[in-house]
């Protein structure tokens, strides 16, 4: 009877609630997902995240959120669990779906759903958090459509893929670059044929009989092209596939529907953070328990904010807002709040990140305004109600 109160209590949730243990992150977030119909039927609601153990109770106003996400996709992603491999093998800069991977797509489209649920609650998920391969992701937007590659010039489909996998790329360069009057043919040095061996598929042709056709300075820019094109879309297509329908699952909607292919690589791929504008984050910053836009506490403030370099604005970011990056739409996504925390002391600023609100006392000096912040945020580690 109480099981059968829970479901009809999650049912009419207008949210998709996540009660979930750091010790075993991946495997409840997956049981949510994958474990009811409810779970990928729900994954286009809002989010709400609890963590259930420890003695750990916060209200998800957003932080929570954004600390399960930065906890969980590493885990998720991480190649040691299968789902996914490096691009390459030496840069182990980009991850690219297994294709002999032991997890079933719907594992794959549960990877999809939660790129889309973080995309769609404003959640950042950049690089270093999820640091999946730029040709992958452009195949997740709402506009992208199979490329006709057989009308690309090569040059620019070596450059789509050397995105995704430079030391292929630079392998193959390599042989397209081949003087064969100075360094011999490139068929007695390179011993290829049109074929390729992968994994989770064996040795597969890259054209009829292509096991039996050799690999010649006449043919190798064919070679390269088929080479391109089967790692790049054909090897992965049912994972990548699997990958997109859970995205779209989760994300679909107008905001999405006018991205680019290249946004949601600026999204996920950019290794450079976005500079954060302080301006704007004053502009759309709120006030409470005393504090006003023109008190002095709060002009006090935002003198010492504009003097911080980007390096310490994302630190206060972060300590505020639990992440220390900025998701689409820039500050006006984010709660910002900057709230009364008693009189001048020597007590360091404190956050609420579940809310989204730093804790700051009434410092009298620019001198300690400065100096009790850049202490407070330079310190932060870790996840809570302070």
């Amino acid at each position: 009877m109480a099981s059968s109160l829970t479901d009809v209590v999650r049912a009419s949730s207008p949210y998709l609630v996540m009660s979930v243990r750091r010790s075993s992150l991946v495997q409840d977030v997956m049981d949510t997902l994958l474990g009811n119909k409810a779970g990928m039927a729900r994954v286009r609601f809002p989010l709400k995240v609890r963590f259930v153990e420890g003695g750990e109770d916060g209200v998800d106003m957003g932080g929570v959120q954004k600390e399960m996400f930065a906890l969980l996709m590493p885990q998720l992603l991480a190649p040691e669990r299968g789902l996914f491999v490096y691009a390459d093998d030496h840069n182990k800069r980009y991850l690219w779906p297994n294709a002999a991977s032991p997890h079933s797509l719907a594992d794959f489209e549960a990877v999809g759903a939660l790129l889309g649920m973080a995309f769609t609650n404003g959640i950042l998920i950049d690089s270093t958090t999820a640091p999946l391969a730029p040709l992958l992701v452009t195949q997740l937007a709402f506009s992208h459509c199979p490329l006709n590659t057989a009308k690309m010039p090569l040059d620019d489909l070596m450059a789509f893929v050397a995105a995704s996998f430079t030391e292929l790329t630079a392998g193959l360069q390599l042989l397209l670059d081949w003087d064969e009057s100075a360094q011999g043919s490139v068929e007695d040095v390179f011993c290829r044929a049109f074929e390729i061996s992968a994994a989770g598929v064996g040795t597969v042709s890259l054209i009829p009989n292509g096991e039996n056709v050799s690999v010649t300075g006449a043919n190798r820019q064919h070679y390269v092209r088929r080479y391109l094109e089967f790692i790049a879309f054909e090897h992965v297509r049912a994972q990548i596939s699997a990958v997109r329908r859970g995205f779209m699952q989760a994300a679909d909607g107008i905001i999405f529907r006018t991205l680019r292919p290249s946004d949601l690589v600026e999204w996920l791929c950019n290794d450079d953070y976005s500079t954060i504008d302080v301006d704007e984050l004053e502009q759309t910053a709120t006030y409470d328990d005393e504090y006003t836009k023109d008190h002095v506490v709060v002009k006090r403030f935002w003198r010492v904010v504009h003097g911080l370099n980007q390096d310490q604005l994302r630190q206060l970011l972060a300590f505020v807002t639990a992440s220390d990056g900025l998701p689409f739409g820039g500050c006006n996504s984010i709660t910002f709040v900057v709230q009364r925390n008693g009189p001048d002391s020597d007590r360091l600023p404190t956050a609420l990140t579940c809310f989204g609100r730093l804790l700051l006392p009434a410092y009298t000096t620019d001198e300690k305004m400065r100096q009790q912040l850049v202490t407070a945020i330079s310190n932060y580690s870790g996840f809570g109600l302070v």
